[in-house]
């Protein structure tokens, strides 16, 4: 069957090489499902992986961060507290040719596990209007910031 401008083909195509994720994921793909193999999921996979060593270095580096922006204060736990978990959350930055450019950690608090009431009082979220956000935009072109 054939219709203006597109020829189709009378039989189907033959697949004759050998199948890898090479020849059936599409490219742009690729390079994420490589990026996303790296990535550690917990601490201990990390420390003992072959880059024991980068990830260290990388802890050390986002915990001594922390202290120098005091972004907690150490206190001992009181009666009824509920101490927040956290985990290690890594990444791997590679660049065009996937070579290795960066180890990345974060240390995430798992929020979800407080209680209202209990573990804090109220909650808050900022927001802003969008009249309010063009009235900035207006003012700064206006004298000239």
């Amino acid at each position: 069957m054939q219709r203006i401008g597109v020829i189709w083909p009378r039989h189907p195509t033959l697949i004759t090489a050998n199948i890898s994720a090479n020849n059936i994921i599409p490219y742009k793909r690729r390079a994420h499902k490589e990026i996303k193999s790296a990535v550690t999921k917990s601490y201990k996979e990390a420390v003992r992986s072959d880059q024991c060593k980068e990830w260290n270095k990388e802890i050390t580096q986002e915990l001594e961060n922390m202290i120098k922006l005091n972004v907690w204060t150490i206190r001992g736990a009181r009666d009824g507290d509920h101490p927040i978990t956290s985990m290690w959350v890594s990444k791997v930055k590679k660049d065009d040719q996937q070579q290795v450019t960066k180890y990345k950690v974060q240390l995430c608090a798992q929020g979800f596990h407080q209680i209202q009431g209990l573990d804090y009082p109220q909650t808050f979220s900022p927001t802003g209007r969008i009249s309010k956000l063009q009235e900035l935009i207006s003012n700064t072109t206006v004298n000239n910031y």
